[in-house]
């Protein structure tokens, strides 16, 4: 998820997360897994809607492009 720079700290992308967060606990079957890959500035707003870091238990990977 990404918000333009000129719309940023008007709450949307936290308006956007809580609906999808909304969707997945109305509609993922029970235990389903939910992860993301947070950039440093994005964080905060998922840390504020329960997410907790992974690591040491599993780690982001990527193939560089």
């Amino acid at each position: 998820m990404a918000v333009l720079p000129e719309h940023q700290r008007r709450g949307i992308g936290d308006a956007i997360l809580t609906a999808l967060l909304r969707q997945i606990r109305d509609h993922a079957d029970t235990g389903a897994f939910v992860s993301l890959l947070a950039d440093p500035a994005g964080r905060r707003l998922y840390e504020r809607h329960g997410f907790v870091e992974t690591a040491p238990a599993s780690i982001g990977m990527r193939l560089p492009g």
